[in-house]
C-alpha cells in the first residue's frame, strides 16, 4: 500500500515524493503585502494566495512544520514572528489527508529528540488529523460541506481497512516516539468532546 511505503521514508524523502506526486504549489500561502501589513499590526486578517486544490481532495502543508508548529495559523504567525519565507510556494506541499497524518507522525519521530522542536508534528497527528479519520470512517460521519466531502472520497475506504491504517499509523508512532495508544486514544475523544 502507498501510505505505508510513505511511512517507510523520512520526512524529506516523503516530501519529495509528495511534490512528484502531486506536483508543486502554483502560489505563495499568503500575499507577502498582506503578510507584512498584518505582522506590522496594519490590518487584522492576511490574505491567502490562490493555493486551496480541495477540490480535488488534497491539503495544503507547509514543509516548514518541522520546524515551527502551526505556521499556518495567524495568532501563532505574530506570537512566534514566522518569517514570510515560510509560506512561500516553494515551501509548500499537497497531499491526502492520511498522507497529511503521516507527514505529521514523521516529522514528530524526527524531532523527538531536538529540545527546541519535540513537539512539532505531533499535534498535528493526535489533536486535529487522525480525530478526523476516525471520525469519517470508522464512526461513519460523512462530511457535509464540500470541500471536506472532497477530501473524504479522495481516501475513502471501508471501516476495516480505516482501522487496520490507522492501527498501522499509530503502532508507528507508539515504537518511535515517547506516546503511548492511550495518549492517542485520549486526544481523539477531547477533539470528539470539542465537537459535539
Amino acid at each position: 500500500m502507498e501510505y505505508e511505503e510513505l511511512l517507510s521514508k523520512n520526512y524529506d524523502e516523503a516530501v519529495v515524493f509528495l511534490l512528484k506526486k502531486y506536483g508543486p504549489a502554483t502560489a505563495d500561502y499568503y500575499s507577502e503585502k498582506s503578510y507584512n501589513r498584518f505582522k506590522a499590526g496594519e490590518i487584522k486578517s492576511i490574505a491567502k494566495g490562490k493555493i486551496s486544490r480541495t477540490s480535488e481532495g488534497l491539503y495544503c502543508h507547509h514543509i516548514d512544520e518541522d520546524k515551527v508548529i502551526m505556521i499556518s495559523t495567524q495568532d501563532v504567525i505574530k506570537m512566534l514572528d514566522i518569517p514570510y519565507d515560510y509560506q512561500r510556494k516553494e515551501r509548500l506541499v499537497y497531499c491526502d489527508l492520511i498522507e497529511h497524518g503521516i507527514l505529521h507522525v514523521l516529522i514528530a519521530i524526527e524531532n523527538k529528540n531536538k529540545s527546541t522542536l519535540g513537539t512539532v508534528g505531533i499535534g498535528g497527528y493526535i489533536n486535529f488529523i487522525r480525530p478526523e479519520l476516525y471520525l469519517w470512517f470508522i464512526m461513519n460521519e460523512v462530511p457535509t460541506a464540500t470541500w471536506r466531502k472532497n477530501c473524504y472520497e479522495k481516501v475513502y475506504m471501508e471501516k476495516n481497512e480505516a482501522i487496520e491504517l490507522l492501527a498501522k499509523i499509530d503502532n508507528f508512532l507508539v515504537n518511535n516516539y515517547q506516546i503511548t495508544h492511550e495518549m492517542i486514544n485520549e486526544a481523539t475523544e477531547n477533539y470528539f468532546y470539542k465537537i459535539r
